[in-house]
């Protein structure tokens, strides 16, 4: 038997997955989820069956509750490999220019010091 095609949108496909994903692996039941979110069982499960979009307020809800940006939401397990290392970069970027700063502050005492 064929598999038969969505009509979910595929970014909507994605919040989806990752919703339900990220809940489960938090370990929330649907009701534990649905009363941390401030949404009813029904509403949060018609989300995650593809039968109700979110409002902008509620998604930033359930991205506070998931520990995750909202963006995070709309993106496929791929892409997200490729944000987790550019945002490993950024805070690796961050971190070398802290550390050059503060031995370049270092040389810059010492110097004074030995004049």
């Amino acid at each position: 038997m064929a598999k038969k095609k969505s009509n979910i949108p595929l970014l909507q496909q994605y919040l989806i997955k990752n919703i339900k994903g990220l809940r489960i692996s938090l370990g929330y039941s649907i009701m534990q989820f649905a009363e941390l979110t401030d949404k009813s069982v029904t509403y949060i499960g018609e989300i995650e069956r593809g039968k109700k979009y979110p409002s902008a307020t509620t998604l930033q809800k359930i991205a506070d509750v998931l520990g995750v940006r909202p963006y995070q939401l709309f993106i496929s397990e791929k892409d997200k490999k490729e944000y987790d290392k550019l945002e490993m970069l950024k805070n690796l970027s961050e971190e070398l220019q802290q550390n050059l700063k503060i031995n370049i502050e270092t040389v810059i005492k010492k110097y004074f010091k030995e004049k």
